[in-house]
């Protein structure tokens, strides 16, 4: 096999309400980045999905990710892909927590950096009820207040970019009638404020960083979930190793 890959290891970063692999009986059921680990593993790379938790504020997430950089790939420098609230946390930790050489890049994807509409009117319209359900089941809800446009207009006080650390971006545009139905309320949400969108993450608020690219998919098929109502090809692995090459192309 031809490796090509990068030379550091490359950590994904899963967003709110997410995982790294759930398994049932012994049995892996489903991945965050179905087939992405697999793809990048096979172009010659190290690859590894950190599991922080899903519904806790950026601050402690991106703690829990340092301690999975520190026990995984220990003294090593990396590279970070954050899918939505994930390269939130990914900012966070290379801004606040990590000493520098630590990261080489952070790549965003679908994330939220100005903040969402949709987890304002979220906020707005159930988060008395989401806080009570919270509290009764004991789950820290942090997560909700951090992805408000609110919190977003802060991110860059907050979190700002360092200086020998390549920021990148990719950020997705589906049309309404080609998102799977649990996109379509927040789609309705985001557009009239903020234009084209993923489903929940604007274009504008997904840019960010020295080089950004537009891909055709929803938030979620931004991690190769597939898109029954999409007519455009749902297989994002190829954009993956695609998106590592231009990365060794800027010197990795």
């Amino acid at each position: 096999m031809c490796h090509s890959g990068l030379e550091a290891p490359i950590v994904l970063v899963h967003g709110v309400l997410g995982f790294d692999r759930v398994r049932v009986g012994g049995r892996e059921w489903i991945r965050y980045f179905p087939g992405i680990e697999e793809k990048l593993r096979e172009a010659g790379n190290k690859v590894r999905t950190a599991k922080v938790h899903p519904t806790h504020t950026v601050a402690t997430r991106a703690a829990q990710l340092v301690d999975f950089l520190d026990r995984e790939f220990p003294k090593q420098p990396v590279h970070l892909i954050g899918h939505s609230m994930g390269g939130l946390d990914a900012r966070y930790a290379i801004s606040r927590l990590t000493p520098r050489g630590r990261v080489l890049t952070l790549t965003t994807v679908g994330t939220p950096h100005q903040g969402s509409p949709f987890a304002d009117w979220l906020r707005k319209y159930f988060g008395r009820g989401l806080e009570r359900i919270a509290r009764y089941l004991g789950i820290p809800m942090g997560a909700l207040d951090d992805l408000t446009t609110t919190a977003g207009k802060r991110w860059n006080e907050i979190a700002p970019d360092i200086s020998g650390v390549t920021y990148l971006s990719i950020a997705g545009v589906c049309e309404t009638n080609q998102l799977p139905l649990a996109w379509r309320i927040p789609a309705q949400v985001v557009t009239p404020i903020e234009g084209r969108n993923d489903g929940i993450v604007s274009l504008t608020s997904a840019q960010h960083g020295e080089l950004w690219e537009v891909w055709q998919a929803d938030h979620m098929n931004l991690v190769n979930r597939k898109n029954t109502w999409a007519k455009f090809p749902t297989d994002r692995t190829g954009d993956y190793l695609r998106w590592v090459q231009k990365l060794k192309s800027l010197g990795y």
